[in-house]
């Protein structure tokens, strides 16, 4: 049974460990944990909704403009701090990226269902669908990566965890 039992580690011995940084699989689940929200985004604001919100989205008092400018802003920032957070090697990356992946994509589609725009059930349920794939897939990957925690929370495996799954040069498991 794989329990994880992480201990902390000192920041300079997280920083020489071969795991850190961002490596591996780590940029294409960036890439993936960005390309999600970003297509539900442009499904949302199609030619349609923007029509509708008119050619002047900054006045507040063209119809769907405030859902279209709240959409945009929130998906910038989101989009931003992530990508922040993963360069910066900050600790609060992995809760901001699953809060992302999760909770934007159908936040963008209620936000433009309250905004009135056109097609805006189809995004919440695009978006639902989205958050549900990348919590499955990018999300296990977060939670359970040993690079992800070396490099975000310089926290590693336990002494002796793992063992079997260890080897030596000879191949057999070390002990």
């Amino acid at each position: 049974m794989l329990t994880h039992h992480w201990v902390e580690l000192d920041p300079t011995a997280a920083e020489h460990h071969p795991l850190y940084g961002i490596a591996g699989w780590l940029p294409w689940v960036l890439a993936m944990v960005i390309a999600g929200p970003t297509w539900v985004f442009w499904q949302g604001l199609s030619v349609d909704a923007l029509q509708m919100a008119g050619a002047d989205l900054f006045n507040a008092n063209t119809p769907g403009s405030g859902a279209v400018n709240l959409t945009t802003m929130l998906y910038l920032i989101s989009s931003v701090t992530v990508l922040v957070l993963a360069t910066t090697h900050d600790s609060a990356f992995r809760l901001a990226t699953l809060a992302h992946m999760t909770l934007l994509p159908p936040l963008i589609g209620l936000m433009l269902m309250a905004g009135g725009m056109p097609d805006a059930r189809a995004t919440l349920i695009d978006g639902a669908a989205v958050a549900v794939s990348l919590l499955l897939t990018c999300g296990v990957y977060l939670q359970v990566s040993r690079r992800v925690h070396i490099t975000f929370e310089r926290r590693d495996w336990a002494p002796g965890e793992h063992a079997w799954f260890k080897r030596n040069r000879s191949g057999h498991a070390s002990t």
